[in-house]
């Protein structure tokens, strides 16, 4: 989780935001991946482990750091 809380810090300092900020624009992403009128789209987002039906911000970190390795070319 330590790196978690780094890595949302680094994002919102290049950004000139707020780890706030930063966690409320990806809850927004996630919310709109997971509702999406695409079945395959909100398959791809319900792969991310979560303790509750919408992933955190930082499950979805975790999820993409932990898997980062299938989705680089």
């Amino acid at each position: 989780m330590k790196q978690i809380k780094i890595t949302l810090a680094e994002i919102a300092e290049k950004r000139n935001m707020t780890v706030d900020e930063i966690k409320v624009i990806i809850s927004e992403r996630i919310k709109f991946g997971m509702t999406s009128s695409n079945p395959e789209i909100r398959a791809q987002w319900k792969k991310i482990p979560s303790s509750n039906d919408i992933p955190t911000p930082e499950e979805w970190l975790q999820y993409v750091i932990e898997n980062q390795d299938k989705y680089l070319l």
